[in-house]
């Protein structure tokens, strides 16, 4: 079986790549900025949406980047990205064109997280059982937990 560290070296040398089905945006630009708000990228794996400003004059991103799992992996990692299932992860991109860096919004996760066990406890409260679709191995996972095990690999 092929190791993480394996996978991350030939990800990193571009010796695989990840097929997108689709990308659609739309983007306004005014004095050289570009604004865009409806980022839909989509693939078998992840969709990821978006919003920000791409200043193409002074060569600099401001963007979050919200990035969700869709489907598993089988093999090393499946579970990892099942317990990623439903999960939107921000991350903040920033800086200039020729080394912008990226960070995940621990406070936009945590809030995404609690907005979605409220949601879920809402409609298990009002509809007097649980909701559709969820089951006790549907438990969420706390944003701690989430990065501790993504950070573990």
């Amino acid at each position: 079986a092929r190791g993480t560290d394996s996978a991350v070296e030939q990800a990193a040398s571009g010796s695989e790549q990840t097929a997108f089905s689709s990308l659609a945006a739309s983007f306004a630009i005014r004095d050289g900025v570009a604004h865009n708000d409806d980022l839909d990228l989509r693939s078998p794996l992840l969709r990821v949406g978006g919003s920000g400003r791409i200043d193409l004059v002074g060569e600099s991103i401001d963007y979050v980047a919200r990035v969700s799992v869709v489907g598993t992996l089988s093999g090393q990692g499946g579970a990892e990205l099942a317990a990623l299932r439903g999960v939107t992860v921000p991350v903040q991109l920033s800086g200039p064109f020729a080394s912008p860096s990226y960070r995940v919004d621990l406070a936009g996760l945590a809030i995404d997280t609690a907005r979605q066990e409220l949601t879920r406890r809402l409609q298990e409260k009002l509809l007097g059982k649980p909701a559709p679709g969820s089951t006790e191995k549907d438990k969420p996972v706390s944003p701690r937990d989430l990065l501790e095990g993504l950070l573990r690999r």
